[in-house]
């Protein structure tokens, strides 16, 4: 079992004819949304270098979000391995302040307490995953997950971030957003970036403001259909009652209605180990 600094650095060009493993394989729906030969963002692709571990992997967590794993240039963020990745904490891809992609691909299962993942974010994995606690995945910019396996946790939230799983989803809180000034709240899983090989149980339920389940007026006041001056005090403490019902964590992480982008608040309390679903 290797730990954490037993790896190797390999220039991403190299890494097909080292280990005969093609990254990019588009055909099967397994790649990285940000692709690392993007001249756009690597002048030389082989200035891309990936931290490789051959073999099962154990790490008590893992930040991508820092320099790290002996990697000299900012961006350089990416991990491959070659096996199994269990990590007994956090793995943190909240990557605001990354500035370059940032990558973990495994090649095997892939097992974690906590996932917190963000804009210009990527995992692959060849096996399963499993999470014990929470799946939070927030984007803003490129960046999607792709599991040939199974994908198992307790929680997730997942808000404009691409998701495939070829096998089975188990996620008994599956909480999914959508951005009612672009999409119909019917709009499919697939419209949305999310593939899925077979749900089984799990039954997905759409949110239609940040951290807010879809309740039944939540489109005409998103449409601003309803006006909240024609609303008495009693009215507007039913539309209040409304959205505390439908929170999707608890309570202490929101504040007033109209200012409910938790996304920068609660990830940050997952990290901290804490159970932030309501």
């Amino acid at each position: 079992m290797n730990e954490q600094k037993n790896y190797i650095v390999v220039p991403f060009p190299e890494i097909e004819s080292r280990f005969g493993l093609n990254i990019q394989d588009y055909s099967s729906g397994l790649y990285l949304a940000n692709n690392p030969t993007d001249s756009a963002v690597y002048e030389d692709p082989a200035t891309n270098t990936f931290a490789v571990y051959e073999g099962d992997v154990m790490m008590d967590e893992l930040d991508l979000t820092v320099l790290g794993h002996g990697l000299d240039q900012p961006q350089n963020r990416a991990i491959l391995v070659i096996g199994n990745l269990h990590v007994n904490r956090h793995i943190n891809m909240y990557g605001t302040d990354a500035g370059y992609p940032i990558c973990l691909y495994v090649t095997g299962n892939l097992t974690a307490e906590n996932v917190v993942i963000s804009s210009l974010s990527d995992i692959v994995v060849l096996g399963n995953i499993e999470v014990k606690k929470a799946f939070y995945a927030v984007n803003t910019e490129c960046g999607r997950i792709a599991c040939a396996g199974n994908f198992a946790a307790a929680h997730a939230y997942i808000a404009s971030f691409g998701l495939t799983v070829k096998g089975n989803l188990n996620l008994p809180d599956f909480n999914y957003y959508v951005n009612l000034s672009r999409e119909d709240i019917d709009t499919s899983l697939e419209d949305l970036g999310i593939d899925i090989g077979n749900l089984g149980d799990t039954e997905p339920i759409a949110c239609g403001e940040s951290g807010i389940k879809y309740f039944e007026l939540m489109e005409d006041i998103e449409n601003g259909d309803l006006d909240f001056d024609d609303l008495d005090e009693d009215e507007m403490g039913k539309v209040d009652a409304l959205y505390k019902e439908n929170f999707v964590f608890k309570p202490h992480h929101y504040s007033k209605h109209n200012e409910f982008d938790v996304s920068n608040k609660v990830y940050k309390e997952i990290l901290k180990g804490e159970d932030i679903f309501g």
